[in-house]
């Protein structure tokens, strides 16, 4: 895994396995507090590898968990 990176701590993994960094609406929603059970919470992925419920690599991820030989690219312009 990586060592400590300048940047949000969490980036995005995207469906074809590329990685991003966050819009500021990304880490506002990052950084909210919710409770537990609340299903709008936030699924942040423990593992690069990791599938989502329906199958899809994509998801939010710590930066320090994505590989080192993983480019990290520049937040995606809406």
């Amino acid at each position: 895994m990586r060592s400590k990176e300048k940047g949000f701590e969490f980036v995005y993994i995207e469906n074809d396995g590329t990685v991003r960094e966050l819009n500021e609406e990304e880490q506002g929603y990052l950084l909210e507090k919710f409770q537990p059970n609340d299903g709008a919470r936030p699924f942040v992925k423990t593992r690069y590898k990791q599938l989502t419920s329906d199958g899809k690599i994509s998801g939010f991820i710590l930066r320090v968990r994505v590989p080192k030989k993983i480019e990290i690219k520049e937040e995606r312009i809406l």
